[in-house]
């Protein structure tokens, strides 16, 4: 298809960083918007690999964004102190909408979260209503279930590969969670299909397990990989705080992640 122009926000992300460059890949013209013009440790690393191949705006957020796009992929959201019980949903999501109308593009996506309508907090509250904000403006939704690759924050799969690669035995502590663990790489390429399509929902999956199912999966792939003993103690889970289940609902095939992974995490 033709090159889009197109506009992405969140760019620093984890996840958006590889949207970017996805997208850059595919032959698209990216623009990518950062709210700082300095980052440190793994997100600077993100950011820099984002420049390589995208245009930056440096200091701005969506709201602040004039001109016209082929698409904008709103992927950035207001985060800072997300986890706290005290985090202003009001305040996010007047920050997530801001001048929403100012950029002109032809198709709008959005990113949701599969976690926005299970986890009961102020920063999945604002998450929520900024989707409901966007799809009101008739943008398209794009569910992320639970990600995990290179240049990630140290979350559970970071955990794993440092505790083996430490000698130790990884504890699961809520092993029977049933979550939608998916290859940041094959999120990144149904992402890229999803922006270039019409459709208007699209909720990628791909190893669709309890935590303890998952955790077992990983060292059985990594330990051949890492080289060392890669042992799991699945523990009696006691806190039930979210629901037993989140995942999405459309299957994606994607590249087998397995070396790719064990070359990041002995980097």
């Amino acid at each position: 298809m033709a090159a889009l122009r197109i506009l992405i926000t969140g760019a620093s992300s984890f996840t958006g960083s590889w949207f970017a460059r996805g997208l850059a890949a595919a032959g698209h013209d990216v623009t990518a918007t950062f709210r700082r013009r300095e980052y440190d440790g793994v997100r600077g690393d993100r950011v820099r690999r984002v420049c390589e191949v995208a245009a930056p705006l440096w200091e701005v957020a969506l709201g602040d964004v004039d001109g016209e796009y082929d698409v904008l992929c709103a992927h950035g959201a207001e985060a800072a102190d997300y986890r706290s019980p005290d985090f202003d949903a009001d305040a996010a999501v007047a920050e997530n909408t801001r001048n929403l109308g100012r950029v002109a593009a032809r198709r709008v996506v959005v990113t949701s979260s599969v976690f926005e309508n299970g986890v009961q907090t102020p920063y999945a509250e604002s998450k929520r209503r900024t989707t409901e904000a966007f799809r009101a403006a008739g943008a398209a939704v794009f569910v992320i279930p639970n990600p995990f690759g290179p240049w990630e924050e140290p979350r559970f799969t970071t955990y794993l590969a440092r505790t083996w690669l430490e000698g130790g035995v990884a504890s699961v502590n809520t092993p029977d969670y049933v979550r939608d663990n998916i290859h940041v790489r094959a999120l990144a390429d149904a992402y890229v299909r999803f922006v270039e399509s019409v459709e208007q929902h699209a909720a990628p999956s791909q190893y669709r397990e309890t935590q303890g199912a998952f955790a077992e999966r990983f060292a059985r792939e990594l330990e051949p990989r890492l080289g060392v003993s890669c042992r799991v103690e699945l523990r009696e889970q006691v806190d039930f705080s979210e629901p037993l289940e989140l995942v999405n609902t459309d299957p994606v095939a994607g590249p087998e992640p397995w070396d790719e992974l064990a070359e990041w995490y002995l980097r």
